[in-house]
C-alpha cells in the first residue's frame, strides 16, 4: 500500500478540529495544579473561564434534593483557539479559519507539556482526534451522492432528495491501533448564518492505558493521518473542487 499524501485545501471546511487526552488518574489532579498550568499560559490565553460540574441528587428519606457544584477545570481562549484544562484531562481546539494539522498538533503538544508538568500525569486512559466539517451546499435539499460517498440509500419509489438526513457509522480501526475506533456522523439539511451545509464529523479514539509522551503522541500522529484518509474516502470530486 502506497504512503498516504495529505492534500491541502485552501478552503478547508473545518468548523472545529481538536485533540483530546484523558488522564489515567483524574483523582490525583487538583484545581491548584490546573491553575498553575493556566497561569503559565496567561500571555498566550488571556481569556479564562471556570468549568463546573453540577451534580443532581434526591434523598427519598428526607424528600429533599441534594445538588452540588464543583469546579472541574478552566477554559482558556484566544483567537481561533480554545484550551480546556480539566481534572479529567486536556482538550485543545482549533477553530476557523483552519490552518493545518501540523499547527494544531505542535501547539497541542506544547500546551500538553505544560499541563503534564503541572499535574504530574504521564499515563492516559483515552486519546481522541476529532474533526467537524461543515461543507457548504447550494441548497438544503440535495442528492447526497453528489457530495459524499457515505449516504442513506433511498428506495426508487421515494423522492430522490430528502429535506434532512443522518447517518452514523461506528467502526473498529485495528489497522491504525488494536483498540482504535472511529465514529463517523453525516448529516444534511442544516443551515446557519453561512447558509445550508453538510455535516461530516470524524471522531477517532482509543481507550486503554497509554504511558509516556512518545506513545501518546505517536497515537495522535496516527489519528492525524487517518482522519484525512477518512475525509478523502467520504468526499466526491465536487467537494474537492469547491474547497481547493
Amino acid at each position: 500500500m502506497s504512503e498516504f499524501i495529505r492534500p491541502h485545501y485552501r478552503n478547508a471546511p473545518i468548523a472545529e478540529a481538536l485533540i483530546d487526552i484523558r488522564v489515567a488518574h483524574p483523582d490525583r489532579v487538583t484545581m491548584e495544579q490546573i491553575t498553575l498550568a493556566a497561569d503559565e499560559l496567561t500571555e498566550l490565553f488571556p481569556v479564562r473561564h471556570p468549568m463546573n460540574v453540577i451534580e443532581f441528587g434526591f434523598d427519598f428519606g428526607s424528600n429533599q434534593s441534594n445538588n452540588s457544584q464543583e469546579q472541574a477545570g478552566l477554559r482558556l481562549e484566544r483567537e481561533n483557539r480554545v484550551l480546556q484544562l480539566q481534572r479529567i484531562g486536556f482538550t485543545y481546539s482549533h477553530l476557523p479559519p483552519y490552518t493545518n494539522w501540523e499547527t494544531l498538533r505542535d501547539e497541542a503538544l506544547r500546551y500538553w507539556e505544560v499541563f503534564r508538568r503541572a499535574t504530574d500525569q504521564s499515563a492516559v486512559s483515552r486519546i481522541a482526534v476529532r474533526v467537524i466539517n461543515k461543507i457548504p451546499t447550494p441548497q438544503a435539499e440535495i442528492a447526497l451522492e453528489d457530495y459524499l460517498s457515505v449516504y442513506p440509500v433511498v428506495p426508487a419509489k421515494l423522492p430522490a432528495t430528502a429535506k434532512a438526513a443522518f447517518v452514523q457509522l461506528q467502526m473498529a480501526m485495528p489497522h491504525v491501533l488494536p483498540a482504535a475506533q472511529a465514529i463517523l456522523n453525516v448529516a444534511s439539511g442544516h443551515a446557519d448564518t453561512n447558509g445550508p451545509h453538510l455535516l461530516l464529523d470524524i471522531d477517532l479514539f482509543a481507550a486503554g492505558a497509554i504511558e509516556g509522551d512518545e506513545a501518546i503522541w505517536n497515537t495522535i500522529d496516527k489519528f492525524g493521518i487517518e482522519k484525512d484518509v477518512i475525509f478523502e474516502a467520504c468526499i466526491t470530486d465536487k467537494i474537492r473542487e469547491a474547497i481547493q
